[in-house]
């Protein structure tokens, strides 16, 4: 059947293109698919950024979270609610911070 194979191969390309961002900026807020892809940010968020995680090993492991960045915090990164973007120094302030909301 065409039809069957059109749609196997979109969803194939679909699973490709978001295997490939690990961000993407929407509205106010940036969706993120991994913890991974939280960590690694390339610049400092700035006071109060959202961000929805996807997944915490990949896109759709787990359900969506969102997080706060917080310039102010030096909280302790322990994987799940706080979260500290590697190119911020341990010792020095800003993580992110699960909000408790999630989808």
């Amino acid at each position: 059947n065409t039809q069957i194979a059109d749609a196997n191969q979109v969803n194939a390309n679909f699973a490709a293109l978001v295997s490939a961002i690990n961000a993407l900026t929407i509205g106010s807020f940036i969706i993120y698919l991994t913890v991974a892809a939280l960590r690694a940010v390339a610049t400092i968020p700035p006071a109060n950024q959202v961000a929805m995680l996807s997944g915490y090993y990949q896109a759709g492991d787990r359900p969506p979270a969102f997080y706060m960045f917080d310039v102010a915090s030096v909280l302790a990164d322990n994987g799940g609610t706080v979260i500290r973007p590697t190119i911020i120094s341990s010792g020095n302030p800003g993580r992110w911070i699960l909000t408790g909301q999630t989808t």
